[in-house]
């Protein structure tokens, strides 16, 4: 039994045509509204910590685009060339937004965010582009660039499986989870 929308907005029930009320849409969260599933794991967790962190800072912030899908970002251009965006937006194809690695996200002050996204190893596209924020091309976050070689510290054996997952955990942590 899978309603489909009807006239007056009520839902129908295809197999009997019962009409249910339709319900009120959910209220959510800044960070629901920006697609998110399909981002990068790194900034997944940044775009989740982000109103918290900002909030401590003394500035408030709003996540307005995650990932897009090509459809979405040809509309967001075709707008841009109409003059009627707010903000410029790429072809389709080549926007970072569609490969999960971006970050659209307006704030009460746009210099401290920055400076927050900056320390974690996040870029800004300038004031041409002041609300866009994402991971630096050819440089793992946290990490070295690709084509530099990896400083890696000899370290003991773990003595017990609980060691060895425990440093794997850290490992993997120290790698994509930058503290704040």
């Amino acid at each position: 039994m899978v309603p489909f929308p009807g006239p007056e907005g009520l839902l129908l029930n295809r197999f009997n045509r019962r009409e249910f009320p339709r319900r009120r849409a959910k209220v959510v969260s800044v960070v629901a509204a920006a697609n998110l599933f399909r981002l990068h794991p790194f900034l997944r967790a940044v775009a989740r910590n982000l109103p918290r962190v900002s909030k401590q800072a003394g500035f408030e912030v709003r996540i307005t685009s995650g990932w897009r899908s090509y459809a979405t970002q040809a509309k967001l251009y075709r707008d841009y060339l109409a003059g009627v965006a707010h903000y410029p937006a790429n072809k389709p194809g080549t926007s970072k937004h569609e490969k999960g690695l971006a970050l659209d996200i307006l704030s009460t002050n746009t210099k401290a965010l920055v400076a927050l996204l900056n320390s974690v190893g996040l870029s800004w596209a300038g004031p041409a582009d002041p609300i866009h924020f994402e991971i630096p091309s050819g440089r793992p976050v946290g990490g070295p660039r690709l084509n530099e070689p990896a400083k890696v510290k000899a370290q003991p054996l773990p003595k017990t499986r609980a060691e060895e997952l425990q440093a794997l955990i850290d490992g993997v942590n120290a790698r994509i989870m930058k503290p704040w």
